[in-house]
C-alpha cells in the first residue's frame, strides 16, 4: 500500500464515521450548523484527496460535471 493509499484509506474511514454520526443526528432531528459546517469542510477535503488520487492513478484530472445525487442518477451506491 502506498503512502497515498494509506492516507486515503484512513480519511475514507474517518469520513464514514463522521457521516454515520451525521446521519444518526439527522434522523433524530439533532443537527446543528457547526456539525454541518464541519461535515462540509471534511467532505470538501476528501473530495480534493479523491481527485488527487484519481489523477495519480489515471494520469487525468477527474471530470468536472456535477453529479445529481438524487436516486437513480448515482449508480453503484449502496443505500
Amino acid at each position: 500500500m502506498t503512502a497515498q493509499s494509506t492516507v486515503l484509506a484512513v480519511r475514507l474511514r474517518q469520513a464514514q464515521w463522521l457521516l454515520d454520526d451525521l446521519a444518526s443526528d439527522a434522523g433524530a432531528d439533532r443537527l446543528d450548523a457547526a456539525q454541518l459546517a464541519e461535515a462540509a469542510t471534511v467532505l470538501a477535503g476528501l473530495g480534493a484527496l479523491l481527485a488527487s488520487v484519481h489523477t495519480t492513478i489515471s494520469g487525468e484530472p477527474p471530470r468536472e460535471e456535477p453529479v445529481d445525487l438524487n436516486a437513480e442518477a448515482v449508480s453503484g451506491w449502496r443505500r
